[in-house]
């Protein structure tokens, strides 16, 4: 369906008529040691998960 015709993706979310579902995995240690540890991924996704809940009320 075109854009121009009904209401548009964005507007089905403001609306309320959609929703939107987001998975944020974090990991910061791998069993597999071909594979860097990350230092701060779990603490990113959840500052991240912060700023999507408060842009979207």
């Amino acid at each position: 369906m075109p854009k121009s015709v009904g209401n548009s993706n964005v507007e089905k979310l403001k609306t309320g008529e959609a929703k939107l579902l987001i998975l944020l995995v974090g990991i910061n240690q791998y069993d597999d040691t071909r594979i860097n540890n990350l230092n701060y991924c779990v603490n990113d996704c959840q500052e991240l998960k912060a700023a999507l809940e408060s842009s979207t009320k």
